[in-house]
């Protein structure tokens, strides 16, 4: 059987899709020193790069 390069892409486009090792998702339990910390939210369509939210 001859595969062509059409059915070839095809053929890696269908697995690639499949999920090769599923892994349950774990949360971490936040540290002593991460309680206390802060974020900051940007909203980066109205960034404009003046880097104070560092």
């Amino acid at each position: 059987m001859r595969l062509h390069r059409r059915d070839f892409f095809k053929t890696v486009g269908a697995l690639a899709t499949v999920p090769l090792v599923a892994a349950p998702a774990e949360g971490s339990t936040p540290s002593a020193g991460e309680k206390d910390s802060l974020g900051c939210l940007v909203d980066l369509t109205l960034c404009v790069g003046c880097r104070k939210c560092e």
